[in-house]
């Protein structure tokens, strides 16, 4: 069929022009699946070239004068996909995410996911233009931070775009394609399992580097009493690696002080650079510092960047400043840098394949053995296609485990993805907004609902092989009615029990109490039918006379009750959730009698987690009386996600610590109601960040504010970003409640807020303001 396809529908002359190369197989039939106009998921390995389908939705939409967006989960995927479609469509790709907005009116505009999500909740009409969006990455839907994000986009995304998503090779593809089937539009499952370059497993051990599985997957040794080990110097394995010609090599570890410790231990061995290679990485770390401020060039971090590019030698982390990101990534794809160490967000997309992946440890600091999807996601950076006839993947040995025992684990068979969905206010308050029947549509629609919903989906196949066996007779209508009554009546005896234990839990609730007296009626009205049915003597009968037919008639009867009984489940979850956040809102006078009122439409225009947290606060006059800089303070607060404490030695004034105090307090008040409606949704502020906007706003440079709190530079520069679209966020709140006297303040505040480093990676208007 593939064959007859890459004869019979070729692609487009002018798109193929765009490359040097012909197209493989499961390329052409995405490509086919677009020109029909059906949505496409692509499933396959990293550098198989999953990209080039996404590219030709973007020139398609280009040629017939509409718009597309090109998603993906981090921002430096973002930059850099940016980069790549400018060089394929120049002055026609701009971007948009946390950090950073160019040309956002472009005809093709890369963002983030949750930039997508947010536009989709604040006005859906945005992309009443656009005509495809890409999905990168999407096995992200199982992160269970930001998976939600990923699924609220593609639930909310308009029936008339073209979905494209793109993922690596996934143990359930076919399930989640169905989902978004299902969910959004029909779609194409287009898998592809071969690597483009074969892959070789190595171990490093008493100073060598020893074949573990060959590139055919043939297990070619043993290493049964290695265990707890030191862990090599890592100049050592370097050294390793380039005596069996195994560079360039991305480095991973999975602490930013691992990745900095290991490159620096490289680059103070690393051998001299050729002149032409020493002067083209002087001449891109030229162009990088001349992007800076001159107050900035001097950071401890750059400093060890730049002594380390000198070398060959980088590193890459989410604390790097952005530009820095960027110099490494273009040195190391220029072919300038022989090893990169990084955390494994490197692992996520980002175009920059080596030789060789070395994995310092299968095991995380907390997190446990790597899981093979881990392992498949790092894994998939070694091999560079056209370059290499293998890829190597270098393991060493480590204290934490026994190699054979992780080893064996991290190759096992890929997990499934499974859904992490949780709501969200703002996108619940834009469901309920004029139909409150869409908030139960929207859980309903989820991919958690829908993996629920697999048992009854396999009981139907059968239900449907088991009725094609058996023929019917007169009264089978009325004995299956009956065996269906008995089950149905078992079921509501189970709820009324489960509704007992509510009640147990939250015995003040009303939606509980309600809950339990619904399940007593509901069980109470089928004994009735039960004991008042006609088909009682016939079931008696037919124990005797024809057991073979009621053990069939049984099995359906289970069928069908496996069905409802799943269906059931998933509405009584959808039912349970949209009425408990209905509950919360109703407490806290964001929905009346008459629906959504002014406080509601308010929030909506904050969709971060922290919304309601926020919308309360300014209700009770907590956001009152603040200077501009004590303002961005506060935002700050819910800007910052990262959970792990750092030291912090900044020191508030009273008003501020005032502010503090009154945030914790309507926190508590918020998650009060609820804990006693049974959710869990909003985010408080910070418990250790603090005072760096507030410094930042009154003109603190980012050096000093680097010797007051345990962050990287890129980490700072990052979170007074997410607080300046926060606060563009409270600012649309303001706007909704006509306050002029706080927009101003607001205005203010994102003035002092976006400059130095924060204006460089913000939008050119806002840098030069």
């Amino acid at each position: 069929m593939l064959e007859e396809l890459v004869t019979q529908t070729p692609v487009e002359p002018a798109f193929c022009h765009l490359f040097d190369f012909p197209f493989d197989p499961f390329q052409l039939e995405a490509m086919e699946q677009i020109r029909e106009g059906r949505s496409v998921m692509v499933a396959a390995p990293t550098s198989s070239g999953k990209t080039v389908v996404a590219e030709y939705a973007l020139w398609r939409a280009l040629q017939n004068g509409t718009r597309a967006i090109y998603t993906t989960p981090i921002k430096a995927l973002s930059n850099q996909k940016r980069r790549d479609l400018e060089q394929m469509f120049p002055g026609q790709v701009g971007l948009l995410t946390g950090d950073r907005s160019e040309n956002p009116d472009a005809a093709i505009v890369v963002m983030t996911t949750e930039v997508l999500r947010n536009m989709l909740v604040e006005d859906p009409d945005a992309l009443s233009w656009v005509t495809h969006v890409v999905f990168d990455e999407v096995h992200y839907l199982a992160d269970p931070d930001r998976g939600t994000v990923w699924e609220e986009a593609i639930i909310t995304c308009p029936r008339h775009v073209q979905l494209v998503c793109l993922s690596a090779t996934m143990a359930n593809a076919a399930e989640i394609a169905d989902w978004i089937g299902e969910t959004h539009r029909d779609i194409a499952l287009i898998r592809h399992d071969e690597r483009p370059v074969p892959l070789e497993h190595l171990y490093y051990t008493q100073g060598k580097l020893h074949l573990v599985r060959d590139e055919y997957g043939r297990r070619r040794a043993m290493f049964p009493r290695e265990g707890h080990l030191q862990a090599p110097d890592p100049a050592a394995v370097v050294r390793a690696l380039r005596r069996e010609n195994l560079l360039p090599a991305i480095w991973f570890a999975f602490s930013r002080r691992a990745v900095e410790e290991a490159a620096a231990e490289i680059g103070r061995s690393a051998p001299r650079l050729p002149r032409e290679q020493q002067a083209a990485i002087e001449e891109a770390i030229a162009w990088t510092l001349d992007l800076l401020p001159l107050e900035d060039r001097s950071l401890p971090q750059l400093s060890l960047l730049l002594r380390l590019l000198r070398r060959g030698i980088g590193f890459h982390h989410a604390g790097l400043l952005p530009p820095m990101k960027e110099l490494v990534e273009r040195l190391f794809s220029s072919g300038l840098l022989s090893v990169v160490c990084a955390t494994d967000t490197l692992a996520v997309g980002i175009n920059m394949p080596a030789r060789t992946v070395v994995i310092s440890s299968l095991q995380r600091p907390f997190g446990g053995t790597l899981t093979p999807n881990d392992f498949s996601q790092l894994t998939g950076r070694a091999g560079r296609r056209g370059i290499d006839e293998q890829g190597a993947v270098v393991m060493l040995p480590s204290r934490h485990y026994v190699f054979e025992n992780d080893y064996r684990q991290v190759c096992a068979p890929l997990e499934p993805i499974m859904s992490s969905f949780r709501l969200r206010y703002s996108t619940l308050l834009s469901a309920m907004a004029g139909n409150e029947q869409r908030l139960g549509m929207v859980v309903r629609s989820s991919l958690r609902q829908f993996q629920m919903r697999a048992k009854a989906r396999r009981a139907q196949q059968q239900l449907e092989a088991i009725r094609e066996e058996i023929l019917p007779t007169a009264n089978e209508e009325a004995v299956r009615d009956y065996l269906l009554l008995q089950t149905r009546l078992s079921l509501a005896e189970k709820e009324q029990r489960r509704a007992r234990r509510a009640k147990g839990k939250a015995a003040e609730s009303t939606r509980v109490r309600k809950r339990l007296e619904r399940a007593r009626e509901h069980r109470e009205h089928l004994a009735t039918l039960l004991r008042d049915h006609p088909a009682h003597f016939a079931v008696t009968a037919l124990e005797t006379q024809d057991p073979e037919r009621l053990y069939q008639l049984r099995q359906i009867n289970r069928l069908q009750t496996i069905i409802d009984e799943a269906q059931q489940e998933c509405d009584q979850e959808a039912l349970e959730t949209a009425d408990a956040v209905r509950e919360v809102l109703t407490r806290l006078g964001y929905v009346g009698k008459d629906g959504l009122t002014p406080k509601a439409h308010g929030l909506r225009e904050i969709v971060a987690p922290s919304g309601i947290v926020l919308s309360e606060m300014y209700d009770r006059g907590e956001l009152d009386d603040l200077t501009p800089a004590e303002l961005a303070e506060v935002i700050s607060w819910f800007a910052c996600d990262q959970e792990r404490r750092r030291e912090n030695d900044f020191r508030l004034p009273r008003t501020l610590i005032e502010r503090r105090h009154a945030a914790d307090r309507v926190f508590r008040i918020v998650a009060t109601a609820e804990e006693e409606a049974g959710i869990d949704l909003a985010q408080g502020p910070s418990r250790w960040f603090f005072g760096v906007a507030y410094a930042w706003c009154r003109g603190a440079s980012i050096s000093e504010i680097t010797r007051r709190v345990e962050l990287g530079e890129g980490d700072i520069v990052s979170i007074l970003n997410k607080t300046v679209d926060l606060l563009d966020q409270l600012t649309g709140m303001l706007e909704q409640h006509g306050d002029r006297r706080l927009l101003a303040i607001a205005a203010e505040a994102h003035r002092q807020l976006v400059r130095g480093l924060v204006a460089m990676v913000r939008t050119p208007e806002e840098a030069a303001a």
